[in-house]
């Protein structure tokens, strides 16, 4: 068995399924790393409190943390949550992270046999558009989240762009160091 290149000409069902898949995984990804943004943001602020050793299973340091899971992540926030907090936000963490696990574990050998065949094929799309919304909802949530914590600790867009710029031209230095 060996890869196949695109064609960029092909628009089968195949290729709408696999780019859909890569699209929600990517969504996944971006949900778990809020999710540790949040967990630092709202430690910093004191509004949280967890030992990542014990808690993410990871060393006690924060370079360590990108290193957690979006389930141990999920854990720490609703072992911190407070009384007036609502179960939304927290449902519809355990909902994307059971929808994340089954991406990255066994949704192409659960649909194995769907993908015989066309039919089969657009059942498995629609199956994974259900992950799909619930992955960037939750997403969507947590990104919300992630600009009120930010506000509430002091840190603003520009600030946050000032920072990537002196991390790109430290990256450019390093890169090309007869440029500085």
């Amino acid at each position: 068995m060996a890869l196949k290149s695109f064609s960029k000409n092909d628009t089968s069902d195949f290729r709408i399924l696999f780019e859909n898949f890569g699209i929600t995984f990517y969504y996944a990804q971006m949900l778990e790393d809020d999710l540790k943004y949040i967990l630092c943001i709202a430690e910093l602020l004191g509004m949280v409190s967890f030992n990542r050793k014990k808690d993410l299973g990871i060393k006690n340091t924060d370079t360590d943390l990108n290193k957690a899971c979006m389930g141990a992540l999920k854990d720490v926030l609703t072992k911190n949550k407070k009384a007036g907090d609502g179960d939304t936000f927290y449902n519809l963490l355990e909902e994307a992270n059971k929808a994340r696990r089954h991406l990255a574990h066994s949704f192409f050998t659960e649909h194995a046999i769907d993908m015989l065949n066309e039919a089969g094929r657009e059942a498995v799309n629609q199956n994974l558009s259900k992950l799909y919304l619930t992955i960037v909802h939750a997403y969507s949530i947590s990104k919300a989240l992630c600009k009120e914590l930010s506000a509430k600790a002091g840190y603003t867009p520009e600030m946050a762009a000032q920072k990537r710029a002196e991390l790109l031209k430290m990256i450019d230095e390093d890169i090309n160091p007869e440029s500085s």
